[in-house]
């Protein structure tokens, strides 16, 4: 139901943010890996170790990406008009693993000293192998996935926070739909037990005072009715037994005034 639709909202949004957070390291990845083959290559200095670092880094945030596309895909399979979008993401992923990989290959500097004799022939083959892979400048692609993901990461934020309006406006709903049904049967028992306690207060009153007449109303079959009844049956034996007493000091005086 609703819930889930807005699980899988944010769900979709936490995605899609992780996706622009991995593109963005990539990019940052591959500028720091560029700068220390740069460095070996114009013989300034440089860490080889550090280079291996990079380059492991890279392949690393590559495998995070697919996992992500993977599980932005299986959120969105349902919805058909995704597929374009999924589609473009993993060709990407695709050419910029290629593009990783051919610089994996040349990553020592002597291939490039070969190739090239000036500083400007090396660094223009450095930018080749960096950022041509299958005809196509992998700058524009990643920056191209970094626009993709921005755009997706601000599109499944805003359907995760409509959700969660709807589904706090639907919780404060809910959450006053109780309280009035609450209110109401607090209501009902007042009135339930007011009404019976109220009926055996006048009766006792009655009862207090003398009125040996008064009977209790007695309605349903609860504790109060059946109280009712023994008040009124005591009421009644009271009553009797007061008749019977009057009787007996009637007969006792006109016993006493034929003897006198």
């Amino acid at each position: 139901g609703a819930l889930r639709i807005t699980d899988d909202n944010v769900q979709r949004g936490r995605v899609a943010n992780e996706l622009y957070a991995g593109f963005i390291e990539l990019l940052s990845q591959k500028h720091q890996l560029r700068l220390e083959i740069t460095n070996s290559v114009v013989g300034l200095d440089n860490d080889p170790q550090q280079r291996e670092v990079f380059f492991g880094g890279m392949l690393r945030t590559l495998d995070e990406l697919d996992a992500l596309a993977e599980r932005a895909y299986l959120l969105n399979k349902d919805d058909l008009s995704m597929a374009p979008e999924h589609q473009q993401r993993m060709d990407s992923l695709r050419l910029l693993r290629a593009g990783v990989l051919q610089v994996g290959e040349m990553m020592e500097t002597d291939p490039y000293m070969r190739q090239a004799e000036s500083t400007k022939e090396k660094q223009q083959l450095l930018s080749t192998i960096f950022d041509i892979t299958e005809g196509q400048d992998l700058r524009a692609v990643l920056f191209q996935s970094i626009s993709r993901e921005r755009l997706a990461t601000e599109r499944d934020r805003t359907a995760a926070d409509v959700s969660l309006k709807f589904m706090n406006s639907l919780t404060l709903t809910a959450t006053g739909l109780i309280i009035l049904i609450v209110l109401a049967l607090a209501r009902y028992f007042y009135m339930a037990l007011s009404r019976p306690i109220e009926r055996l207060t006048a009766g006792a009153s009655a009862l207090r005072g003398g009125n040996l007449s008064y009977r209790i109303p007695e309605f349903g079959r609860d504790e109060f009715t059946n109280l009712a009844r023994s008040m009124n049956e005591m009421a009644a034996e009271i009553s009797r037994l007061r008749e019977r007493d009057t009787e007996i000091r009637a007969g006792l005086e006109s016993q006493v005034k034929e003897r006198t």
